[in-house]
């Protein structure tokens, strides 16, 4: 598993990863990150760390596989 980079108190990092290449790319999302500490807070948990990893296929690889057809 990739671990991004360590959050900010304001942020949550997430990495999009490329499951052809394994290319990744790091997403900041002060949303996500309000939406996690909502829902930890209205069940009584308290944030310590996140790691989220999105697998997916990069726009290069989709460029690639779009010629090659």
């Amino acid at each position: 598993m990739v671990k991004p980079r360590q959050s900010s108190a304001k942020t949550m990092a997430s990495a999009l990863v490329c499951s052809r290449c394994e290319a990744v790319t790091e997403l900041h999302d002060n949303k996500a990150y309000e939406a996690v500490q909502n829902t930890l807070h209205q069940t009584g948990h308290g944030f310590v760390e996140s790691e989220i990893e999105i697998k997916g296929t990069c726009g290069s690889c989709q460029a690639s596989c779009r010629v090659q057809v």
